[in-house]
């Protein structure tokens, strides 16, 4: 977190920033009670509920709920989670760069590589062994909450291309 920070990264304040910044029980990710991924997500908030300066909480809080970027005609992208892999089972996290071209915009995804192997420093730690195994394999430690599609396609490496959008083709007809 400080890195991104430090580095003047632009961050959307997702649910969980939310609830850590105002200190609270849950993370807001709507899991339905009892299902595996309820379960994870009350074990690694707990853990990463304590860890945290309240710098770090301030800083969260503090944090847009949505950045607007103007580029032509409107476009909105959702590049995903980034602290977890892509269920891809590639250990590998992904971002994306908007760049504007002359007609609109282009969108890259790009896949970053990170010290899986660190990874099995969680172990050690009160986390659920699950998360450890997800950082190393690049797989979730569970797939309760996904529609069928997104479960089948687990395991199916991602490759990294772009998307351009013309301004032009989003305009509606006159």
């Amino acid at each position: 977190m400080d890195l991104i920070r430090d580095a003047g990264i632009a961050v959307v304040k997702g649910n969980c920033e939310a609830c850590l910044a105002e200190r609270l029980d849950e993370c807001g990710c709507g899991f339905e009670g009892g299902t595996a991924c309820d379960l994870l997500s009350q074990q690694w908030y707990a853990y990463t509920d304590t860890h945290l300066t309240d710098e770090s909480r301030n800083w969260m809080g503090s944090l847009p709920e949505l950045i607007d970027i103007t580029i032509g005609d409107r476009l909105w992208h959702n590049s995903g989670v980034i602290g977890m892999p892509a269920n891809d089972g590639t250990p590998r996290v992904w971002y994306l760069v908007l760049t504007p071209t002359k007609d609109g915009v282009s969108i890259s995804h790009h896949a970053l590589n990170y010290d899986h192997a660190a990874a099995a420093r969680m172990r050690a730690e009160p986390l659920p062994a699950g998360y450890a195994h997800c950082l190393e394999t690049g797989l979730w430690p569970s797939l309760d909450v996904l529609p069928g599609q997104e479960k089948a396609a687990t395991g199916g490496a991602l490759q990294e291309h772009d998307v351009s959008w013309s301004a032009s083709a989003l305009m509606p007809a006159s």
